[in-house]
């Protein structure tokens, strides 16, 4: 079942300011599919399913099980919640859900939401220093959370007698970024429905590829081949002066590729599988500087970037003639995330595009890694929980009900938009989200600046060196991250 890509798609309807990232809040009206269009996709058989580990005659007695989480300005929805069926498809999928699992354990989801992910930090921060058990259930910016991690706020999730990190619901990856020592803190899944659409992928179009007897990356993506090189060969002599001024305009001439400096930087080095800071054998973190790597995949981004004359947006007012110029039909490839694809804009363009993943380095990388935003919401646990087993089973049961139940419907009618509709770009979706890259040093990126922007900054200074100033941050780098340990060692009883 590919049932990843509802998950991104789902969320493409709640999208929200990317605060951290330069991401725009351009998307669709949630309207645009109903809640009628799904009832008749079957959703998994209950004997099929995995086991949670929550016993079947769990029993919460009543409980009211209370949610914290950034939600939009208007507010009428979230990730975990939806105060009733209204005709729109994501909300009345979450709705459903939540019926689903209220009855069968007999709880009542509650949620406080707030549209300032600064505001939901504060209020979870000062209601666990004041020792108060105020909430079951944490959904917030990553970034924040991470910050909120070190000063001790969570409780270890494999800690939990129902948490278990292997099940299809989790993400496989978080640990790379969000456990210390063995502990894990923050989570990501499929209850976190609007975070994959922050997954970076490309898109081409379709009938310029046509146009200009170009074969679909497909097959190049099925075989292991979609590299940097490849995407370059494709770039190499297709921009074009359409006006004929002799000088190149990104308001009126045609990309290869365009991007938006904010985010396509780290999609590609995310995508080489480069990770500024790794663990030890117990789980511990030390920085991660191979600059014969980081040098290689800089000067492939570079060439891609800078050498090919990409349009390559660094400026805040030209941020939507970013993606503008590939809806216009204007460059064969925008690198994105889900949440724009879902925008009305993509839906009323006149040529089709297919989606592909951010290419990999080299064939020798064995898997495509796909890059989060860094405003995706995380889930934890505040540490103040008086019921840890309670807490724990229903996280549990709403994680596995969104896989189960929300995932494959949306996934069905996704697949039907007009633009993206063949089989191979289903395939592809899967593939993106099943290939998540977390990297401690972005997560905290306020703490380490120079190890998860440089080729960003050096890209949009249209710099060739980065290895110059990575040596040079290398010995202020690893202090911050000895005090970055010592806060997780003094705050979390490890």
């Amino acid at each position: 079942m590919k049932r990843i890509l509802a998950l991104i798609f789902a969320a493409l309807l709640t999208s929200s300011v990317m605060i951290s990232c330069g991401e725009s809040s351009e998307g669709p009206s949630p309207a645009s599919t109903t809640a009628a269009q799904a009832e008749d996709i079957e959703t998994e058989p209950e004997e099929t399913r995995v086991p949670t580990g929550v016993p079947d005659d769990f029993n919460g007695e009543g409980y009211a099980y209370r949610i914290l989480e950034t939600g939009g300005d208007d507010s009428k929805y979230t990730d975990c919640w939806a105060e009733s069926e209204n005709g729109e498809i994501l909300n009345d999928l979450i709705y459903r859900r939540n019926s689903t699992v209220e009855e069968r354990m007999n709880i009542k989801i509650n949620e406080t939401h707030m549209g300032d992910y600064t505001v939901v930090a504060n209020a979870l921060k000062n209601s666990v220093l004041a020792a108060e058990d105020a909430y079951d259930l944490f959904l917030n910016h990553m970034v924040n959370s991470a910050s909120l991690a070190a000063s001790g706020i969570f409780t270890p999730l494999n800690t939990l007698e129902y948490y278990d990190q292997s099940q299809p619901w989790w993400d496989s990856a978080v640990p790379s970024a969000f456990s210390i020592g063995g502990k894990l803190y923050l989570t990501n899944g499929d209850l976190n429905i609007s975070g994959m659409l922050r997954t970076s992928c490309m898109v081409f179009n379709k009938n310029l590829f046509n146009d200009r007897g170009l074969e679909y990356p497909y097959q190049s993506v099925y075989d292991g081949k979609w590299t940097f090189d490849v995407l370059d060969s494709y770039l190499v002599g297709q921009n074009a002066d359409l006006d004929g001024d002799g000088a190149m305009d990104p308001y009126k001439d045609f990309y290869g590729l365009t991007s938006w400096y904010l985010d396509s930087p780290f999609s590609f080095f995310y995508g080489a599988g480069c990770m500024m800071i790794l663990k030890d054998a117990d789980d511990m973190p030390y920085i991660n500087v191979d600059m014969d790597k980081i040098t290689a995949i800089y000067d492939k981004m570079y060439k891609i970037f800078i050498t090919d004359e990409s349009y390559f947006c660094t400026k805040m007012e030209d941020y939507s003639n970013a993606y503008d110029t590939f809806v216009q039909g204007r460059a064969l490839f925008l690198e994105c995330s889900p949440t724009h694809l879902m925008a009305d804009k993509y839906r009323e363009m006149e040529q089709d595009f297919g989606i592909i993943p951010i290419p990999k380095f080299d064939e020798i990388q064995e898997e495509y890694k796909s890059f989060l935003n860094g405003s995706i919401k995380m889930i934890g646990v505040p540490k103040t929980i008086q019921n840890p087993s309670l807490v724990s089973a229903v996280m549990t049961e709403m994680s596995a009900e969104t896989y189960y139940s929300m995932t494959p419907q949306i996934y069905d009618i996704v697949v039907k938009t007009k633009n993206a509709r063949d089989e191979q770009s289903a395939d592809m979706v899967d593939l993106i989200i099943r290939n998540h890259i977390y990297d401690l040093a972005y997560a905290n990126m306020e703490s380490f600046p120079n190890l998860s922007g440089f080729y960003r900054d050096a890209l949009a200074g249209k710099k060739t060196d980065v290895a110059s100033k990575v040596a040079k941050a290398q010995t202020s780098e690893q202090k911050k991250l000895d005090k970055l340990i010592d806060k997780y060692l003094e705050n979390n009883d490890l």
